[in-house]
């Protein structure tokens, strides 16, 4: 399925990655979490930054979360799109952002 880069809400927008199809059509696998094993490449990675920055035009918070958890891919990951990030904002401010916050900003935009 292709990525869908459309803000739903003007306040919040949250971009998941968890790999592609190549780790989720994959059939045999012995634990569901297989699905998750997926390493982003710099390239990949660059165009999802220059997607996000766009983004971030047109809404007041963007969160994006690497949930490909195999060994340390999501933290590798994160910290390559925060770098790339950075260079593709261009004065966007970013701030890393812990799960417990976000789930609490989820929780007051719910009950806005």
């Amino acid at each position: 399925m292709p990525a869908l880069w459309e803000l739903t809400s003007p306040q919040l927008a949250i971009v998941r990655m968890h790999g592609n199809h190549e780790t989720w059509d994959r059939r045999g696998l012995k634990a569901a979490s297989d699905q998750f094993n997926y390493d982003y490449s710099e390239k990949e990675l660059g165009k999802i930054a220059m997607q996000i920055s766009e983004l971030s035009r047109g809404v007041q918070v963007v969160h994006a979360v690497m949930n490909n958890n195999y060994e340390d891919q999501g933290q590798r990951n994160a910290k390559t799109l925060s770098t790339l990030l950075n260079v593709a904002s261009r004065g966007i401010e970013l701030r890393p952002c812990v799960a417990v916050h976000a789930k609490q900003e989820l929780k007051e935009l719910a009950r806005a």
